[in-house]
């Protein structure tokens, strides 16, 4: 399947004169080559391609040596990422649709996050899907628990969360999931994920998302309720503000998006330092509107992943700036250690209603 795929691209991208590898590459093993075939493809065949060749790996239970190549290809072609992502989403899907949810989870364990995570996603979203049992989340939060610790958060317990709400739609019955984890920390991961699902479309029915900034006190005072405990209800404010960091990063992210790849010798003009200052005071007025969570709005979008919006230092610092002192402090520090620690904080989020913020800045 994987070599019809590949050829099928080959064939499809001769036309518009993309180097493509033999098909000597569709064998198991050669992943790194495969890997960039994908990333060198035209943006609408992309998805489909690493779709094929993450559900080979797996097929293969050749993931180890898949996920070393897969982050070196990531690191080399940081634009196809959202792709890689989306792609490794639906072999995750196809692999978890057999039944054997452990084995499917396993397979899109890596020991470092790399492209967002896609697979595990993907195949918790079938566990979803499928409708399994609470004695199958059981199952599967005790194997969150032992996978790398860099990855359990973002790829498993996330994932995890999101799983939660689209098997329910029920807030208390997904925190009832939630529980299933044995410390507060995961639970949290675990609302995370439910709050981010609620904020999207369902993935298999089409139905709008139920969450919005407006219902924040409304479902966070649920939380509470449920949970009795006042980091959770924290938890949920602080995943409620996501859309607003969101937005400001997106429209940052658009205006930046003629930059020169080699960022650590451009100076970029005053104008687009001072808009993109801008739209980061925005995102605060828009937090400001909500008096009893506004703080911790502010916070979120202090730690929102700047460093994927620029990797320019002059920009990251106008924007960090805007932020009151103890903020701006969460602010430099995510410039300075998230791209280091390759932090999956907000990939392949864009999927959600966008909010309109207004300019009321000064």
């Amino acid at each position: 399947m994987l070599l019809a795929a590949l050829v099928g691209i080959v064939g499809m991208l001769s036309v518009i004169g993309v180097v493509m590898v033999t098909s000597n590459s569709a064998n198991a093993g050669n992943w790194k080559e495969q890997l960039a075939v994908c990333a060198n493809s035209d943006r609408l065949l992309r998805v489909g391609c690493f779709e094929e060749v993450f559900y080979s790996a797996y097929d293969s239970q050749d993931v180890e040596a898949f996920n070393i190549d897969l982050e070196l290809i990531e690191r080399s072609y940081p634009e196809s990422s959202m792709d890689c992502h989306t792609g490794g989403h639906q072999a995750g899907r196809r692999a978890a649709s057999g039944g054997d949810y452990t084995r499917a989870v396993l397979g899109g364990v890596s020991k470092k996050n790399i492209c967002g995570n896609g697979f595990i996603h993907g195949a918790f979203d079938e566990v979803a899907h499928q409708k399994a049992s609470a004695a199958t989340y059981l199952q599967l939060a005790k194997i969150c628990d032992k996978v790398p610790e860099e990855v359990r958060a973002a790829g498993c317990v996330d994932g995890y969360g999101h799983s939660t709400w689209l098997n329910t739609k029920d807030l208390e019955k997904a925190l009832d999931l939630c529980k299933l984890f044995n410390d507060s920390t995961s639970r949290k991961v675990c609302l995370s994920g439910i709050m981010m699902q609620m904020y999207r479309e369902d993935p298999f029915t089409g139905t709008p998302p139920v969450m919005s900034i407006e219902k924040a006190d409304e479902i966070c005072a649920r939380v509470l309720l449920k949970t009795k405990d006042a980091e959770m209800e924290k938890t949920c404010y602080y995943e409620a503000a996501w859309p607003i960091g969101l937005e400001a990063g997106s429209a940052a992210e658009s205006m930046l998006k003629d930059r020169p790849v080699d960022v650590e010798s451009w100076m970029p003009p005053i104008e687009l330092v001072e808009n993109t200052k801008r739209l980061y005071l925005i995102a605060l007025n828009k937090c400001s509107e909500f008096p009893s969570w506004a703080d911790i709005c502010s916070e979120k979008i202090a730690r929102s992943p700047i460093w994927r919006v620029s990797g320019d230092a002059q920009i990251n610092a106008a924007i960090c700036s805007v932020f009151p002192s103890k903020y701006a402090t969460l602010c430099i520090n995510e410039v300075r250690f998230g791209k280091a620690e390759n932090r999956p904080d907000d990939v392949n989020q864009i999927e959600t209603g966008s909010i309109q913020m207004q300019d009321s800045s000064p």
